[in-house]
């Protein structure tokens, strides 16, 4: 539903003047870079590599903070210090003043790669080549990168998921499946992701491990949650243990019309982010993970039924109370085979091991 997310370590970047292009604006020393993580795939001779993050300055002024506890519902009263310091971490970035016009260049393994310049909600994005040597299969890796900010030469690290060109790959929903959100009860669903830690669903952690350490085995997290809440999901994921994997969030401002995209199911982004991801990764086959919460058994029905030598099965958390003989499953598993989805209550009731 809305929001939800995960994390990310590195920064390397450069903001300057490319040769022949228009005179960009600089990055002021106020304003700061969020690299959203990077997806790498083969190709014949290399890896591509998608990079892209987002520039803002932040605000911090308390009167955005009082329009957002009111337009989220909260009174002051009901907030004690904890809360609002988790409130204050979570929302200060749907208000932050996001740059536009910042080109943005990066220094790779002695080669300077153009990322373009940030558009009017500051985001910005390449996909550049990198050559095979220089990543390795099947692994999360922090690239050592050197950014030319303004004159100065800074160096740091990106992190890049390799996928390797076959084997199986899991993409996983995040709210309620594998983070309590109770995305069907508003009052919660606020409560849980704006004024609580995130807490993880019992024994999902253990599992997803488990198939991490299986052969091949690669993680993508699929939201309809705003890149706004990367660093606090990314933290979720890191202290609780879960495989790191390439991140696939909704683009969302709270300036211009995308802001309604908060109201939407996510649907759309979904099914959109997993084609990409099916496109992108031709030779793997893919694991489904989501939960009932929304419209998660529709849409991977619906990815099965068009891709049947893709998917290889889908599991779904039950958060309804339906069973796998339910209506609502029957009909939209309707013709696929019985052995190519499940419905569990438990982890417990979750293979240790995925087989193609």
């Amino acid at each position: 539903m809305i929001f939800k997310i995960i994390g990310l370590t590195f920064a390397i970047l450069m903001v300057g003047q490319a040769a022949g292009t228009a005179q960009p604006k600089p990055l002021a020393a106020d304003e700061r870079l969020l690299w959203f993580p990077a997806l790498a795939t083969p190709d014949r001779d290399g890896w591509q590599v998608t990079l892209s993050g987002l520039i803002s300055e932040d605000e911090s002024r308390p009167a955005l903070s009082w329009l957002a506890r009111k337009l989220l519902g909260f009174s002051h009263e009901e907030i004690g210090p904890a809360e609002r310091a988790i409130f204050r971490e979570r929302t200060q970035r749907f208000f932050a003043d996001d740059e536009r016009g910042k080109r943005v260049q990066v220094d790779l393994f002695g080669a300077r790669h153009d990322l373009g310049e940030t558009g009017p909600n500051g985001h910005f994005g390449a996909t550049i080549h990198l050559p095979r040597q220089t990543l390795r299969a099947g692994q999360q890796q922090a690239l050592h990168a050197v950014v030319f900010a303004n004159g100065r030469v800074v160096s740091n690290f990106v992190q890049v998921c390799a996928v390797s060109e076959k084997g199986i790959s899991v993409v996983s929903d995040i709210d309620d499946t594998i983070k309590i959100s109770q995305v069907r009860d508003r009052e919660e669903l606020m409560r849980n992701t704006f004024l609580r830690p995130f807490r993880p669903v019992d024994g999902m952690a253990d599992v997803y491990q488990q198939w991490f350490t299986h052969s091949a085995v690669q993680f993508h997290y699929v939201s309809g949650s705003p890149w706004q809440l990367l660093p606090a999901l990314q933290t979720f994921i890191e202290t609780n243990r879960f495989p790191e994997g390439s991140w696939h969030l909704r683009n969302v401002r709270l300036l211009d019309s995308s802001a309604m995209e908060l109201l939407k199911t996510p649907d759309v982004h979904k099914r959109t982010m997993i084609e990409e991801l099916f496109a992108r990764l031709p030779d793997r086959q893919f694991v489904l993970v989501g939960d009932s919460g929304e419209r998660d058994p529709e849409i991977c029905a619906d990815l099965l039924r068009r891709h049947p030598k893709r998917v290889v099965k889908i599991f779904i958390r039950d958060v309804t109370g339906e069973t796998k003989s339910s209506e609502r499953y029957r009909k939209a598993f309707q013709d696929l085979p019985e052995d190519s989805w499940s419905v569990f209550k438990s982890s417990d009731e979750l293979p240790r091991h995925l087989e193609k």
